[in-house]
């Protein structure tokens, strides 16, 4: 699988050989559009000024390359998108695909241009505006409502990627020694943990509460719904990263 790399030549080379650029362009600069953690992502500046996402899914997460990951990752992306593009108001709040290279787990897409996320959210005091939360409930009610196994050809499943969310979510975390020493987040935390894991019952529901999220559903789920996943963008609120996307259950029941 060829690899991508923030130099321009590897950058141009590529584009220029699936003829992903436009005649007589050329991309000039390259830089980070974020702090995303999963994938290989560049925002590319071509010579006319014309800006573009170009991001490649790898067999590792990007941010920590000691930790293995499903590298068709990105596809699961595109297929999200493609899945709800007839839908008006969802489309409008998700970035546009260009081109997908499958062989490669490379795709090339909008620019949403300058934007911040909205994980300030976890800071002490932080809130968010009335507004902005009903647009945040209506696009999940939407994509719940909209997207069933009744309506849907294309019926994702990302298991590999919803075993590497489960460890992360339902066992790493609760593990006693897991290597990671939560005082360096916040003097206390740890102990905090400590007593937590301790309690009566917690690794049966953790248990239960990891087969629903395992089992297949009826209803698209994003995957990843949080404000890491929320960008306040100058065109307004847009939605991104769905790549642990699949059909689920939407509800606990």
């Amino acid at each position: 699988m060829m690899k991508l790399d923030s130099q321009l030549e590897t950058i141009n080379n590529y584009l220029v050989d699936k003829k992903w650029l436009p005649d007589n362009e050329k991309v000039e600069s390259v830089e980070k559009p974020g702090e995303g953690n999963m994938n290989f992502t560049l925002r590319c500046k071509t010579s006319s000024n014309l800006t573009f996402i170009i991001k490649q899914s790898r067999d590792f997460v990007e941010k920590f390359p000691q930790v293995p990951a499903p590298e068709e990752r990105v596809l699961r992306e595109a297929e999200f998108y493609e899945t709800i593009k007839g839908h008006v108001d969802l489309n409008s709040r998700t970035p546009k695909i260009t081109a997908v290279d499958k062989e490669n787990h490379i795709m090339l897409m909008e620019d949403l241009g300058e934007s911040s996320d909205y994980t300030f959210l976890y800071q002490e005091g932080k809130t968010l505006a009335e507004t902005e939360l009903k647009e945040i409930m209506h696009f999940i009610a939407d994509l719940h409502s909209n997207f069933t196994t009744d309506n849907c050809t294309n019926i994702i499943q990302n298991k590999e990627m919803r075993k590497l969310n489960h460890e992360h979510i339902f066992k790493f975390p609760f593990q006693k020694d897991n290597g990671m020493n939560l005082d360096d987040v916040l003097p206390g935390l740890e102990e905090v943990k400590q007593n937590i894991i301790k309690q009566d019952g917690l690794q049966q529901t953790l248990q239960e509460l990891g087969e629903i999220y395992l089992a297949d559903g009826k209803h698209l789920l994003h995957g990843d719904y949080f404000p890491g996943s929320w960008l306040n963008t100058t065109s307004g609120l847009k939605i991104i990263d769905p790549e642990f996307c699949f059909f689920g259950q939407r509800n606990l029941k």
